[in-house]
């Protein structure tokens, strides 16, 4: 890669040395102490880079200070010179190199270049000239004090891309407002945050205000196409399997994960050769030596309860609060996003532009975020032509129009290609989608009741060495297919005729035991050729989890993945101890210490299809409900776990009451009704209480005064407490209630009833399944006390439904209540409502119509 760079950098300098001195441009960063100077090239477009321009060897500086005194390597380009009309400002678009890389080529800025678009590129600092290498040191020693990779921290690395573009727009180059940013991986953990942030930045102390250029004016990222980033750093290091691909939000929470061994220990040792990295302990928000140290020495990282220890704790807080953008304070929508993620990506694996899409989606359903897949990426990543230039040609698109404010609106949703072999072939698709949600409309389980135990010494080393990312042969490698012992696998039948096509994560959902605190289960998908005995890795994921002696139902997924299982291929689930060869180096997954055996039983394995319901003889069936762990909520677009619709907000239900009458039957009937009712009725009508009368009666030439009403009002509870707080109150009044003998007034209990049909999530211990019941009863006990005068007694009570029935409320379990005839039964003979022998009828809910 260096070699390519130099070659690219001599053939630019050749260009710049030919080209006119007349550039409309002379240079930029003019209002810093040491501006940049600019130079036409052979094209037109104007290069801004001393680097380049000035040293075709590269030891000439092209370095702006930063917020801090941080030296910057930067380079900036401007589209030829216009034949007339205004020389800028340019739309800008930033983009970001990789880990360890440096500052982007002219030939990466060219489609921009040729869009119109103004282009910025830098060395993040730590890296290259900023303050990455001897040289740079020594030329700038004071200012290089603190130059030292910060693992793109917010209030550093990100606020330095920010700091440059205000300057850039201060002297009238580039837009305030008009910014686009792109990269990829460490690049595309940038183009993420300046995303998030949108129109602010984050001082060092970690607060943030608004994003203002060096002059004052407001600046603001227009759109954002990051492409193989990581969302949580955290977790895409050492991920714990606790996100979801359904669920609203998922921050890394609960257990320590398992260290991705080989991709760490090679970004380490990447930074270490090329980079700059502060003494052990002498910066604890960027302390990469010790970090490094503490996870590849391995577990124990949590304690026996499972709760994380001080320095893996010190280490997620920081890599999760100033290192990721799916942390960053999300109170408004992000700039338009694009982003792209590889399906055989094992290191910032597609979950990660999930988990940012899904929360984003459910806070803001209308903004402008949309999903790219396809099999390319880091290792293991096929990075094939085809997907390569549909990403490149939808990421122009989206600037175009969220940015310049040209073109048609980019295409919203999803779109896939999917993994081939060999590596030669084109990809599969594309395939679209609205959304994530409906990407996959099938779904193909397999189920196994039967126990089965992970013992800590299985797993061939020979198995995992061609898988692994970093030295295995790449995404089309094959192993044997046999079943490796005291392992938990699961195979398929032979796929039907036609084949389908897996899109999304695969989901396990199981009985586990696992009683050791520091094991782990990592799970493999494979596609076993039966012709040849051999498999191919499709998915894989890395678990922790839940400590426990006795079986758990338990929920995790592998990394999500589109690929076609051909007719005749079994798909095999493979769950072991670990995901390692020999060593760091050959190790996808570290090895856990103290890895203990770990039980499955009642396995379900779900796997989300391309292919629609009933397909393959009916083997491809709906999607099952989704199972969502206590603490999580549904994403937008999926049914929810109880498969049943639900109202949005909780609102209350008020009815009125009127007397109730007996129907006229029999020798009763000895009128007709009034038309178009013309139907048989009676006179007088007959109460259906043996007992109370509703107000005194007309006949008496006296006005009834006889009201009644129930009212249901929902008090959700905050969920941000432990008390379970939620419930429903229950308001019930009466008035001019007598008894029917001497029309006293009445002193005995009423009992409101209503018929309740209850559709859950508390459906048993553990259980998020829906749950409908039979119609069932819920009586509540009303006093009546007598009035001085007219009207008759005062029948009312004001409780809630715990109250009446303890725990019918449980907070969380979003329910839906089916309420049937509303009715108000007298005491009987005893005036008790508990007495229900004898009790009859009193009033319904209605309509007086006067």
């Amino acid at each position: 890669m260096v070699r390519w760079i130099v070659v690219v950098s001599a053939a630019v300098a050749s260009l710049a040395l030919s080209a006119p001195a007349n550039a409309a441009i002379p240079n930029v960063f003019s209002n810093t102490p040491n501006p940049i100077p600019c130079a036409v090239q052979g094209s037109g477009v104007r290069l801004c880079d001393q680097t380049i321009a000035g040293n075709p060897g590269g030891t000439a500086r092209s370095t702006i200070k930063t917020f801090d005194g941080v030296p910057i390597d930067v380079r900036v380009a401007f589209p030829p010179e216009p034949p007339s009309g205004p020389d800028g400002p340019y739309p800008l678009i930033m983009l970001f190199h990789g880990y360890g890389g440096t500052k982007l080529s002219l030939s990466n800025m060219q489609p921009f270049l040729n869009a119109g678009y103004a282009t910025f590129s830098m060395t993040t600092r730590g890296f290259g000239q900023s303050c990455g290498n001897a040289a740079s040191q020594s030329a700038d020693p004071s200012g290089c004090a603190a130059g030292h990779v910060r693992l793109l921290d917010t209030r550093y690395e990100v606020r330095d891309a920010q700091e440059l573009a205000g300057l850039l727009a201060d002297e009238g180059r580039t837009a305030f407002q008009q910014i686009g940013a792109i990269g990829g991986s460490y690049g595309g953990g940038m183009s993420m945050a300046l995303g998030a942030l949108k129109d602010r930045k984050m001082l060092t102390n970690g607060s943030l205000t608004p994003w203002l250029s060096p002059n004052g004016t407001p600046m603001k990222i227009s759109a954002a196409a990051p492409e193989i980033p990581w969302t949580d750093l955290a977790y895409s290091l050492t991920p714990n399997g606790g996100t979801l691909d359904y669920v609203e939000d998922a921050p890394y929470q609960g257990r320590t994960g398992v260290l991705k061994a080989s991709f760490e220990n090679a970004l380490y040792a990447t930074g270490l050769a090329v980079g700059f990295y502060a003494a052990a302990g002498a910066d604890p928000d960027a302390d990469l030596r010790n970090w490094h140290q503490t996870f590849i020495n391995g577990e124990p990282y949590d304690d026996a309860n499972g709760d994380p220890l001080p320095a893996p704790a010190d280490i997620r807080d920081e890599l999760t609060t100033h290192h990721s953008s799916y942390y960053i304070d999300h109170s408004q929508a992000p700039a338009p996003l694009l982003i792209s993620s590889g399906w055989t990506d094992d290191l910032f694996p597609a979950d990660e532009a999930i988990r940012f899409y899904n929360r984003t989606k459910a806070e803001y359903p209308g903004a402008a975020i949309s999903l790219f897949f396809g099999s390319f990426g880091h290792q293991r990543g096929q990075n094939k032509a085809d997907a390569l230039a549909a990403r490149a040609a939808q990421e122009l698109a989206w600037f175009n129009y969220y940015v310049k404010g040209q073109g048609p609106v980019p295409f919203q949703g999803v779109t896939t290609y999917t993994q081939t072999c060999p590596n030669a072939a084109a990809s599969g698709g594309p395939f679209t989608a609205p959304t994530w949600a409906q990407i996959a409309p099938g779904e193909i389980r397999i189920d196994s009741a039967a126990p089965k135990t992970i013992l800590p010494t299985a797993g061939s080393s020979s198995i995992a060495t061609p898988f692994d990312p970093i030295t295995g042969p790449g995404a089309c490698a094959t192993t044997p297919s046999a079943d490796q012992a005291d392992t938990a696998t699961y195979r398929s039948d032979p796929v039907p005729t036609g084949g389908f096509t897996l899109l999304g994560a695969a989901t396990v959902v199981a009985d586990i035991t696992s009683a050791g605190s520091d094991s782990q289960i990592a799970a493999r998908l494979l596609d076993v050729d039966t012709s040849t005995n051999t498999q191919t890795l499709v998915a894989r994921g890395l678990w922790r989890p839940a400590i426990t002696a006795t079986p758990e139902r338990q929920v995790f997924q592998l990394h999500p993945n589109g690929y076609r299982f051909a007719d005749g291929h079994v798909v095999k689930l493979e769950l072991l101890p670990k995901d390692s060869g020999t060593g760091l180096g050959n190790s996808y997954g570290r090895s856990s210490n103290n890895q203990q055996n770990v039980t499955i039983e009642n396995l379900q394995l779900r796997l989300p299809v391309r292919d629609a319901p009933g397909s393959l003889g009916g083997l491809v069936d709906y999607p099952a409900a989704k199972f969502v762990p206590a603490g999580y909520e549904l994403a937008p677009g999926y049914p929810a776990a109880t498969s049943y619709p639900r109202p949005k907000a909780a609102s209350p239900t008020s009815v009125s009451l009127v007397p109730a009458y007996t129907e006229c039957a029999g020798p009763a009937i000895n009128m007709t009704h009034g038309p178009p009712l013309a139907f048989p009725s009676c006179s007088s009508p007959n109460p259906t209480s043996d007992f109370l009368t509703a107000g005194t009666p007309d006949v008496n030439g006296e006005a009834p005064a006889f009201t009644g009403s129930v009212k249901y009002l929902v008090q959700p509870g905050n969920p941000g407490t432990p008390a379970d707080d939620a419930d429903v109150a229950v308001t019930v009044s009466l008035t001019d209630v007598r008894n029917q003998g001497g029309l006293t007034d009445y002193t005995g209990e009423l009992q409101a009833r209503a018929s309740v049909r209850i559709t859950d999530r508390a459906n048993g211990a553990g259980s998020n399944e829906g749950a409908t019941v039979q119609d069932v009863p819920l009586p509540v006990t009303v006093p009546c006390t007598a009035t001085a005068g007219e009207p008759g007694a005062s029948c009312s009570v004001s409780t809630t439904m715990d109250a009446v029935m303890p725990g019918a409320v449980p907070e969380g379990k979003r329910s839906v209540w089916e309420l049937g005839q509303i009715e108000v039964h007298d005491g009987g003979p005893d005036g008790l409502a508990g007495t229900p022998s004898g009790n009859t009828l009193f009033a319904k809910q209605g309509l007086f119509v006067p």
